[in-house]
């Protein structure tokens, strides 16, 4: 196995791992943890549910996002 393909296997397993982190921080509102997986700047795309573009905002603004759609789904009892 030549250097590039051993690479690129560590590299997918590495982004598997952070996604699959991401969601599990957010899943147990552990928003620092969820916080430290993103770089300062994160590319959103939610255009097959809202249409529109993709978006990129920094990690702090989306944790925040998510922290308040957390906080009012608590709060109906969702």
């Amino acid at each position: 196995m030549n250097h590039d393909v051993a690479q690129q296997a560590l590299d997918r397993q590495e982004i598997i791992e952070t996604v699959n982190k991401i969601g599990l921080m957010a899943d147990l509102r552990n928003w620092a943890e969820c916080r430290a997986s993103f770089s300062d700047q994160v590319e959103f795309d939610y255009t097959s549910m809202l249409g529109g573009q993709p978006t990129t905002v920094s990690a702090d603004t989306q944790i925040q996002q998510w922290t308040e759609i957390d906080e009012r789904k608590l709060a109906i009892g969702l």
